[in-house]
């Protein structure tokens, strides 16, 4: 049976694609006759921005390498035959896909497409212009009209919820587990909290914007919900659901054979998801306890 797989053409596909989605909007006009007296745009211009675009992607990335070498070392460290039928470079590879693709068609492509569509003044316009009380007496640059949505905002929700996921989904923090300090405190509540920081993380970068004066609120709320949006579908297109007790890579991002047998029903070649296992294999600890073999 064939099945979509994670190789070197489709990390081509994937890489050349979201490169394609950076340059797109390159070539769409800049709108710059938003009416100015929209909104506020009286504010004072701030040189130094507490987290620029190129911080803004070492946070992001950064973060989410982190969170995946944590997750990979973690299965390594309990891996079992439960988690036999994909191997840990096909996980990582489908992170990376994942990733590049949520940061790319969110940021690169439709947050871009939208600014120059939109057109909106940044809150600090009349400062970079020379507003003189009745027109611009400074040529302003077209980033000048590129507020709405924030490009920040957009980047760290899409990468950061994606990468959420990803934790919440390996981890599963709200199964049962063995108290810790003596049974004193629930693990649970505290995985949780770790594995949704990131979002706290992709809150703290929207809201450098408002501060700095770089976006209007609605500009940072517009990004965090494309990129949310985003991150979610592409975490949906290449994993189960965060909260399903069947873990791992979809069926339709699997390697072939590697965890379908002679045996399974689906469509040849196709995307769609071939027949699941009815319970998860689970591993007999030596004191006959099943174990899943997760950290």
């Amino acid at each position: 049976m064939e099945t979509f797989q994670l190789g070197w053409a489709q990390s081509l596909f994937v890489v050349c694609f979201s490169a394609l989605c950076w340059v797109v909007p390159l070539a769409v006009y800049q709108r710059q006759d938003f009416p100015i007296y929209c909104c506020t745009i009286d504010q004072p211009y701030i040189e130094d921005q507490t987290v620029s675009y190129a911080l803004c992607f070492v946070l992001c990335f950064g973060v989410a390498f982190v969170a995946l070498a944590a997750i990979l070392y973690c299965r390594i460290k309990g891996s079992g035959p439960r988690h036999s039928y994909v191997t840990v470079t096909d996980e990582a590879v489908a992170f990376l896909h994942g990733l590049l693709l949520a940061s790319s068609v969110s940021e690169g492509l439709c947050a871009a497409l939208l600014k120059r569509y939109v057109g909106r003044p940044r809150p600090h316009f009349f400062s970079r212009c020379g507003w003189n009380g009745s027109e611009c007496t400074i040529a302003v640059e077209v980033g000048a009209y590129q507020s709405f949505p924030s490009g920040h905002s957009t980047l760290a929700f899409a990468t950061m919820s994606f990468t959420a996921l990803f934790c919440l989904g390996r981890l599963q923090p709200t199964k049962p587990r063995a108290l810790w300090l003596g049974a004193h405190i629930d693990p649970r509540d505290v995985l949780l909290v770790a594995v949704l920081s990131p979002l706290g993380l992709a809150a703290w970068i929207a809201a450098s914007r408002v501060v700095d004066h770089e976006h209007h609120v609605g500009d940072v709320v517009a990004g965090a919900a494309l990129g949310s949006f985003w991150g979610a579908v592409f975490y949906a297109r290449y994993f189960h659901g965060p909260f399903a007790p069947y873990e791992g890579i979809t069926a339709a991002g699997l390697p072939r054979d590697s965890r379908l047998g002679k045996d399974a029903k689906g469509p040849a070649g196709s995307f769609l998801p071939v027949t699941e296992p009815e319970a998860p294999f689970l591993v007999p600890s030596p004191q006959g306890t099943p174990q899943d073999g997760s950290c």
